[in-house]
Parts: C-alpha cells; structure tokens; sequence
C-alpha cells in the first residue's frame, strides 16, 4: 500500500506542480493584463478624465480677471491658445445674459461643437446628446463688473459622433 502512495505521488507531483504553475500563471496575466483591458478599467479611466475637466472648468470660472478681460475682448494671444479646444480638451461658451437678445453668445473656443439652446437658469451639471455626440454639459452662472451676468457652459466630450457621407 505504501509502495502505491509512493508511486502515485511521484507520477503525479507533475501534474500537480503543473496546476500551481497554471494557477499563478492565471493570477499574474489577470492582475496585470486582464485588468487594463477591462470595462471597469476604462470607465473609470474615462470618469477621471472628466472630473479633471470639471475641476479645470471650476478653477476657470473662479478666475473674474481673466472673464472679464475674456468678456471685454482684451486677452492676448497666449491666452487664448490656453483656451483652445486643444488645450483644454472641452468646449467653453460665454454667453452675455443682459442683453436684448435671449443670450448673446460672447466667446467660443471651438467650432467641433455646436452648442445649441443649452441655457439655465441655475449652475447645472448633466449629459446630453448633440448633432456631435453625447457631451456632460456643465453650466455656470456669474456675476461680473458693472452687475452684468453671463452663463459659461462647458461641453465635455464623453462620444464624438462624425457625420461620414
């Protein structure tokens, strides 16, 4: 009976090595290849990036010196290639709301975007759906010099959709 156990184990020990080997083998490929390839991965990848350009959309409507120099038209050149879509990744549109017209739009740092009818009333956070895609629309309402009030939208792009003929 020994002898059989003896035998056994010594045929078998392969196998079983083999099976830890596979085992760690699977471990590894799932910890470090499996995990950057996943859905949970890239979506939480893609939500970073977006709360990064919140943030920076936040930082920038705290910044009154440059939207009122933005407003009044007398930025220089490197701010605005700072402010290109390029840079900034997101489309930036001021509209002047004291005017006789329903919202005057004042700056736009890209024409990949058409904003459409997009006004509210209170700052806002939300996903919508354009002719170019679906975008999280961020709204924010201020007050500058001379009590004039102006809404800046931010449209970050979550979807570019091109229309291919």
């Amino acid at each position: 009976m020994k002898a059989l156990k003896r035998s056994l184990f010594r045929t078998n020990i392969y196998v079983l090595i083999a099976a830890i080997g596979m085992f760690i083998l699977g471990w590894l490929i799932n910890k470090y290849l499996v995990r950057t390839t996943s859905v949970i991965f890239y979506s939480r990848a893609i939500e970073d990036k977006i709360q990064d350009k919140e943030k920076d959309f936040q930082n920038f409507t705290k910044d009154t010196a440059l939207l009122q120099s933005i407003v009044d038209g007398t930025y220089d050149e490197s701010t605005l290639s700072e402010l290109l879509f390029e840079q900034k990744r997101y489309g930036l549109f001021i509209y002047d709301r004291d005017t006789t017209y329903d919202h005057q739009l004042r700056f736009w740092n890209t024409h990949h975007i058409t904003p459409g009818l997009l006004w509210e009333e209170s700052d806002t956070v939300g996903l919508i759906s354009l002719s170019s895609g679906k975008f999280v629309h961020v709204t924010k309402n201020i007050t500058l010099r001379e009590n004039r009030k102006y809404t800046i939208d931010a449209l970050i792009p979550v979807l570019t959709e091109y229309f291919v003929q």
